[in-house]
């Protein structure tokens, strides 16, 4: 994952602040995820796997108000 790939995730996850929901979900400083996002350390594959967990759950989420709102 790359920091602009972060950045779109974080954003479609929490809004254009993202950053400190991110370091909170990840269970990391919010000086980390600044780090990632400014390209200063790379963003360890365990988060990459966490973001992508997250943003299923977040689709899934999305797609039941979808169908809710179909049947309304």
């Amino acid at each position: 994952m790359n920091r602009t790939t972060l950045k779109a995730a974080g954003e479609a996850l929490w809004g254009p602040q993202y950053r400190s929901e991110m370091a909170r979900q990840l269970g990391k400083h919010l000086r980390t995820v600044m780090r990632w996002d400014k390209g200063e350390t790379a963003i360890p594959p365990e988060a990459e796997d966490k973001l992508v967990k997250l943003l299923h759950r977040r689709k899934v989420e999305i797609d039941r108000v979808l169908i809710k709102l179909k049947e309304e």
